[in-house]
């Protein structure tokens, strides 16, 4: 099984990949998958994607600016 498979996968609850302060997910019930941050002493998360390429999502995960 790949990440992507596990991520995707409805037996597994709660999963999400993450890379520094971001992490990927992929919504379940809205089939999309989504991009967080919280930046150092931030006291909110951003959104940073929130759609449905995978590529994209992953794009912006290993995005180091």
């Amino acid at each position: 099984m790949t990440l992507i498979d596990a991520l995707k996968d409805e037996d597994i609850i709660n999963i999400r990949i993450s890379h520094g302060n971001k992490w990927m997910y992929y919504d379940k019930s809205s089939l999309l998958w989504n991009v967080m941050e919280r930046k150092y002493h931030s006291k909110y998360n951003t959104v940073l994607y929130e759609g449905d390429s995978e590529e994209d999502a992953v794009q912006i995960l290993t995005d180091n600016a």
